[in-house]
């Protein structure tokens, strides 16, 4: 019955390191769909590199603007595992302002995010997305973790080529070509996540 009714999961997460002195963000989003056995499936994740970011709650709330970027992405795409079209799924997070906030059961204090979370949160309703929103341990969303983690020693990494630095993205499909792979700007990608 989940399958059917929540056929895409989105999981997120953000993060902050400190390389020479100076303290990068990274904020990571993977989306799932659901096999006919409700197995997970890895179709695609987004990394986001922030330099010079220190604020562990901004990096979260990036995090779930991934998941509303890779929900938009999928509209078009024709692809097996978008179970006919259906613009169902369930959002899960292990920052539970964030994931409260979203589902309307409480508001961020931080009033610096309240623009970007209900801007990705507009966005997904306006594409006509029905969103369960779940909170979860760390341990239930560590591949979300890794991909943040990933972003943040990406940011790190660009930093030590250009302190000037700007926030980049790179998003990935599953039938992404080798070819769409990133360059040598520091982004090491991790293994394809399998459940």
């Amino acid at each position: 019955r989940d399958t059917i009714l929540w056929p895409l999961e989105a999981s997120f997460d953000g993060s902050v390191i400190a390389s020479e002195g100076a303290k990068h963000g990274g904020a990571g989003a993977v989306l799932w769909a659901k096999d006919r056995q409700g197995a997970l499936v890895c179709v695609g994740r987004a990394f986001l590199a922030i330099p010079y970011e220190a604020d562990a709650l901004a990096t979260e709330v990036r995090g779930l603007c991934l998941c509303s970027r890779l929900l938009a992405a999928t509209i078009h795409q024709v692809d097996s595992w978008r179970h006919d079209g259906s613009r169902r799924c369930r959002i899960v997070g292990d920052q539970v302002q964030v994931i409260r906030h979203c589902a309307g059961q409480a508001r961020l204090r931080g009033v610096g995010h309240l623009a970007l979370l209900d801007g990705a949160v507009g966005a997904m309703a306006g594409d006509g997305w029905c969103i369960d929103w779940q909170a979860v341990r760390r341990t239930q969303n560590l591949e979300a973790h890794g991909i943040a983690r990933t972003a943040a020693r990406w940011a790190a990494a660009i930093c030590d080529c250009d302190e000037h630095a700007m926030p980049r993205i790179f998003i990935q499909w599953i039938d992404d070509p080798p070819s769409r792979l990133p360059g040598a700007d520091g982004l090491e990608l991790p293994a394809w996540p399998r459940v």
